[in-house]
């Protein structure tokens, strides 16, 4: 049976999600996007919160990027980031 390239996509693209211990599938992101969302959140934590839409903002203050679609992939890894550091955050201070 021939596949459609469609369908090649599809199935790579399952194979590349991982299962995470509650089983839910998580996102794939370039190893570029982490590495620049690392960077920025590193260089400047109190400029990103666990909001997206004020991450966008804060990215487009700090950063001149190329696409929409970068930024916005940016800004959701800042936004996890941000989330988990306030979280360990308050779990240090219990």
């Amino acid at each position: 049976m021939i596949q459609k390239s469609g369908e090649k996509r599809r199935n790579r693209l399952r194979c590349l999600k991982t299962e995470k211990d509650d089983g839910v599938l998580g996102n794939v992101r370039t190893e570029k996007v982490k590495r620049i969302a690392r960077e920025l959140f590193r260089r400047y934590p109190d400029r990103f919160t666990a909001d997206y839409e004020q991450n966008k903002k804060a990215l487009m203050s700090l950063v001149n990027l190329p696409s929409k679609k970068l930024r916005n992939m940016i800004a959701g890894y800042v936004t996890g980031l941000a989330a988990a550091s306030l979280g360990s955050k308050s779990s240090k201070e219990e």
